[in-house]
Parts: C-alpha cells; sequence; structure tokens
C-alpha cells in the first residue's frame, strides 16, 4: 500500500512534466511554422523582383545606411493628379530599395526606401500653380515661393510612397502576410530627403522638355530628414498605415563653391533647411 500511496503522490509531477513537454513540442511547432512561413518570404521576395538590379550585402547612398538589400529601382517615374490643386498632375522621380532591417529564424522586416527624391508641376498640366509661384518670384516674395515648392515636394513623397506600397501590398501573393497583429512579417517605408541644399529653379518653358524638373537642389551639406511608416493588413484585409516617425542627423556646414545648375536658373533659396522634417 506505500508503494500505491508513492505512486500516487507522483501522478501531479508526472502530469506537469507531460504538460511541459506538449507546451514545448507546441512551441517547436509554432517556430518550425514561423521559419517556414520566413523562408517562403525570402522565395516571394526573390521570385517578385528577378529582373531588377540585385545589391551588395550591405549600401550607403546619400541619408541611408542599411543592410540585407534585394534589388533596387532607379529612376521610378510617377505621375500625380493633385486633388488640393484642382488640374495640376505632378512628375515625381526617385530610386526605391528593398532591404531587410532584422532578418531572424522567426522574424522577417521588410523596408522599402526612397531615395534620391524630386518632384516638379508639370507644364500645360500644372499651369495655375506654376504661374501662382512666377508672380511670387517677380513680386520678390521668394521666402513664401520656398514655403510652397517645399510644400509640394512633401506632398508629392507622401502620395508617391502610398502609390507604391499600395502597389506592392495589393498584388494577392501577399494575402495573407504582413498581418497588423502578426509581428514575424513587417512591413516599413523610409523616405529619406538631403535636408540642407539651395534651392533654384527655373520657369522658362522648354518646348524640347516640356516635361522637365523646374526645380534644382544644390546639397550643401549632410543633414538628413528620415521619414518612417509601418503598413499592414488589417483583420478586414485594408491596409492600414501607422503614424510618421520622424529623425533628423546631420550637419549643414554649407557649400565650398556654389555651383551653377545651368542658364535660366534663378537662385531662390540659401543653403539651407530644405523643409520642415516633421512639421509638414
Amino acid at each position: 500500500m506505500k508503494n500505491i500511496v508513492k505512486i500516487k503522490n507522483l501522478f501531479p509531477f508526472i502530469a506537469l512534466f507531460a504538460l511541459i513537454l506538449v507546451s514545448c513540442e507546441r512551441e517547436v511547432d509554432n517556430q518550425d511554422q514561423d521559419l517556414h512561413k520566413i523562408e517562403l518570404m525570402k522565395q516571394k521576395i526573390n521570385k517578385s523582383f528577378p529582373d531588377y538590379q540585385s545589391l551588395s550585402v550591405s549600401r550607403t547612398n546619400g541619408c541611408s545606411n542599411y543592410d540585407y538589400c534585394h534589388a533596387i529601382w532607379t529612376e521610378t517615374d510617377f505621375t500625380v493628379d493633385l486633388e488640393v490643386f484642382p488640374g495640376c498632375s505632378a512628375r515625381a522621380i526617385f530610386d526605391v530599395v528593398l532591404c531587410e532591417v532584422i532578418s531572424s529564424p522567426t522574424t522577417l522586416i521588410l523596408q522599402f526606401n526612397f531615395e534620391n527624391f524630386r518632384a516638379f508641376p508639370i507644364f500645360g498640366q500644372c499651369d495655375s500653380l506654376i504661374n501662382n509661384w512666377i508672380d511670387l518670384l517677380i513680386s520678390g516674395d521668394t521666402t513664401t515661393l520656398l514655403n510652397e515648392i517645399n510644400d509640394f515636394t512633401y506632398l508629392v513623397s507622401e502620395l508617391a510612397e502610398e502609390w507604391y506600397i499600395d502597389w506592392f501590398l495589393n498584388d494577392q501573393q501577399w494575402s495573407g502576410w504582413f498581418q497588423c497583429n502578426d509581428l514575424n512579417t513587417l512591413l516599413f517605408a523610409e523616405f529619406s530627403f538631403m535636408q540642407c541644399s539651395e534651392t533654384w529653379i527655373n520657369f522658362v518653358f522648354d518646348p524640347e522638355n516640356p516635361i522637365r524638373d523646374i526645380i534644382i537642389r544644390v546639397d550643401c551639406g549632410d543633414m538628413c530628414c528620415r521619414r518612417t511608416t509601418l503598413y499592414c493588413y488589417t483583420s478586414e484585409g485594408t491596409i492600414h498605415q501607422s503614424n510618421q516617425q520622424f529623425t533628423l542627423f546631420g550637419d549643414c556646414h554649407g557649400l565650398t563653391s556654389a555651383p551653377h545648375p545651368g542658364p535660366g536658373y534663378v537662385l531662390i533659396g540659401e543653403c539651407g533647411s530644405s523643409m520642415n522634417c516633421g512639421e509638414n
């Protein structure tokens, strides 16, 4: 009878041990599923971007410094109608780099890095805005003119980012990935602006080049503004955009010599901050 008592007393410990084993097996199973999920994600990435220029493990360019980059789209061309400026179409040109920010056995965080961004209104498709800028230049109100150009540039950058992320996430192959309630796969957009520059403008219409950059910024420092946004799918299947986070770094040390961008361009902004980082 004493032996039976001992066995009965051992039962709670055996049950606890069995529970721990089951828990560990489930944890291992979950990790295996996560590992499989990450591997599938990497395979999808490689299949999605086979025709774009592949990058080395790390990349440093201007404001950006990041590792594990997969592909780069240079000179991405984007045209958008601006609702806040009725009858106005703008064009943006920028580079996009796809990188892994954090990659662990069970976590993959992807980041689209937008850089070398420039935007300008299109002659014949945004004349009201261009004419307003010309009037400001003629009146000598270059402060207002520069502020409006900065606001315009920033607005187009937001639209370009949203357009690009929507294009990526609306691909049906990503259905089930980048869920807001799942921390295994996350997608960020990081938009970097050189924050210290001279601003030149040229309103002379060129019939041989009607769609051209009428705004040129000459960098005069290494100050940068970095805008970071998280994107994910909600449980309803819609795309959620987080609040933007801003980081300002570097110095605005000025130009040792001021290169002239070419005939017809007028300097409207001395070396200084290109736009308010996070205050637009």
